[in-house]
């Protein structure tokens, strides 16, 4: 296997763990709030949301790494 497929595979897979303990995090942090009331209040409702609003920008984020990454390690 290449160096450059390492590489882009080292980089998936922390972008994986670090958006599983975001996602964790943040559906922990707005169950937390004491004001929350029926579907809302529900974990699963929450990660819907997360994936919805916020899972859509870390992918952007990855794609750019991973284009960063090719240019960098083609040189």
């Amino acid at each position: 296997m290449s160096n450059r497929k390492k590489v882009i595979g080292l980089t998936i897979l922390a972008w994986c763990l670090i958006t599983a303990i975001y996602a964790y995090l943040y559906v922990t942090t707005v169950l937390s709030y004491p004001d929350l009331q029926g579907y809302e209040a529900e974990w699963d409702w929450q990660l819907m949301f997360f994936a919805i609003v916020r899972l859509p920008w870390l992918l952007l984020a990855l794609a750019l790494i991973i284009w960063g990454e090719i240019k960098f390690l083609k040189k």
